[in-house]
């Protein structure tokens, strides 16, 4: 029969394996917040999109996750293809995850308007400004009308031309993009003072072919 003390340092070993096996990579973001105008302008595509299909690579000790997009309409540069696929630092594969923080990588089934920063496969992240350049769709159910959210889920009020300010880090909402206040419903409600309804998808496209020249 084995003694306590030999049995223990095979728990420990078993534990270390299984710590090792299960590790997970987390990489820092810094990313100075622009104006929605410079994202606009210095983004060479912009697109409504909805998220067919994921796909994770490990190469090495990095893990990318592969995003195909169905493009529904080009909104500024050119695509002729039905889809788009970009390139996503991070994800899990084998047992071992690899995250970057401040980055939102959209699911399958997501509907949103997507500014690219490239789609070449050589970026952390392939969309402008990260999640500045990453906005959601939902439709309304009693007006059937697409509204616009930000990259966390929140209704996005008005967008609006600013000047570039002091530099601030900011990888989620670009300047001059003002969100509806948190006691606001979602798509079709007005904001707290019962003044502004949620910004809708063809005013959000109108603004970006507006000023991405």
């Amino acid at each position: 029969m084995q003694s306590a003390r030999e049995i223990i340092p095979f728990r420990c070993l078993l534990l270390l394996c299984f710590v090792l096996a299960t590790h997970t990579s987390a990489f820092a973001s810094s990313v100075v917040q622009r104006p929605i105008t410079d994202i606009a302008k210095q983004s060479p595509l912009v697109f409504e999109g909805r998220v067919a299909a994921i796909a994770v690579e490990a190469q090495g000790k990095k893990i990318f996750t592969w995003v195909t997009f169905e493009v529904i309409d080009v909104i500024k540069g050119e695509h002729n293809a039905a889809e788009l696929q970009v390139r996503y630092l991070g994800g899990s594969s084998g047992g071992r995850s690899v995250r970057v923080s401040d980055q939102s990588i959209p699911a399958v089934g997501e509907h949103g308007i997507y500014f690219l920063e490239s789609d070449q496969g050589h970026t952390v992240h392939p969309l402008r400004g990260w999640g500045q350049g990453h906005f959601i769709l939902e439709r309304e159910p009693s007006t059937r009308e697409y509204f616009v959210k930000d990259s966390r889920n929140r209704t996005v009020k008005s967008v609006a031309k600013v000047n570039a300010s002091a530099l601030k880090l900011d990888a989620r909402t670009a300047a001059g993009v003002t969100l509806m206040q948190p006691s606001s419903g979602a798509g079709g409600a007005s904001d707290a003072s019962g003044a502004q309804q949620p910004l809708t998808s063809a005013e959000f496209k109108a603004f970006i072919q507006e000023h991405a020249q």
